[in-house]
């Protein structure tokens, strides 16, 4: 089995939402596992495929080209533990993560 390897990406604070931290670590082929966390909270997600060589790819076209938000933003909640308020400001780490991915793509 491959070791694991581990982006981590470290995004300022934009719109209103504090720096984030972003950690994706590939497992194998399109297998991801991605880690979320601003201040004190943080959020995990597994993707065992996804279409993209990286994930960053992934979510920049969930996020922007095919607008499925919620579906990104369900990844990272489950209904029972996670409230409207943090939903929203999920959105705002997810939207401001993207843009960051996004920019990174152009360079």
């Amino acid at each position: 089995m491959q070791t694991p390897k581990t982006h981590v990406h470290h995004i300022p604070a934009k719109n209103n939402v504090d720096s984030i931290d972003v950690f994706i670590t590939w497992y194998r082929d399109q297998a991801f596992q991605i880690t979320i966390r601003c201040w004190d909270h943080a959020w995990t997600a597994y993707r065992g495929g996804c279409g993209h060589e990286r994930l960053e790819d992934y979510f920049i076209e969930c996020w922007f080209e095919r607008e499925i938000k919620e579906h990104l933003i369900n990844l990272f909640t489950r209904p029972t533990r996670c409230g409207k308020r943090e939903e929203k400001w999920l959105a705002q780490i997810l939207e401001n993560m993207c843009e960051h991915f996004k920019n990174l793509e152009v360079k």
